[in-house]
């Protein structure tokens, strides 16, 4: 069980469906931590991409075949992509200050831990990831489309001289 941001005891397995539930609700409280943790997994996530990729090009990918030491380059790629991606939009959800806003970083996160975990995992602790790594795909395909229609919406409502 994990406690939740205002003491509610949430089960394990409902971390995700809580997070929604924050961007939902609007609780300008709770949407201020969770833009505190998402900024955390970025530089997570950015690091960690960091990491890998020294490690395929430094040792690890010598004991891989040509194959796999690919498809985890590609899973580098995207994830360290993704990860200025997502401060890119939280940047952007900090200016526009609407929960919606988080969405599309919240969408590239949980596609990026789906994609480029589901080929770690296949290709380094070899997991059935099954269709894992699809879904993230389509989950980080979906934030690029909340990301446009965040932008869209930037120009169509504001006053922003970035934007103009």
């Amino acid at each position: 069980m994990m406690e939740g941001i205002k003491g509610c005891i949430m089960p394990g397995n409902s971390r995700i469906l809580y997070l929604i539930q924050i961007i939902l609700r609007g609780d300008i409280g709770e949407i201020c931590v969770l833009k505190t943790v998402l900024w955390g997994c970025v530089g997570l996530l950015g690091a960690s991409s960091v990491f890998m990729d020294a490690g395929l090009s430094h040792g690890l990918g010598q004991q891989l075949t040509p194959d796999q030491l690919s498809s985890l380059k590609t899973a580098v790629y995207y994830q360290q992509i993704n990860s200025i991606v997502i401060a890119i939009g939280l940047i952007l959800a900090s200016a526009k200050r609407s929960y919606l806003s988080l969405l599309p970083s919240l969408c590239f996160l949980l596609g990026t831990i789906a994609f480029s975990g589901g080929i770690y995992g296949k290709h380094l602790l070899a997991l059935n990831t099954g269709m894992v790594t699809p879904a993230g795909g389509m989950v980080t395909a979906l934030g690029w489309i909340l990301l446009t229609l965040l932008g869209i919406s930037y120009k169509l409502n504001s006053n922003h001289s970035t934007f103009r």
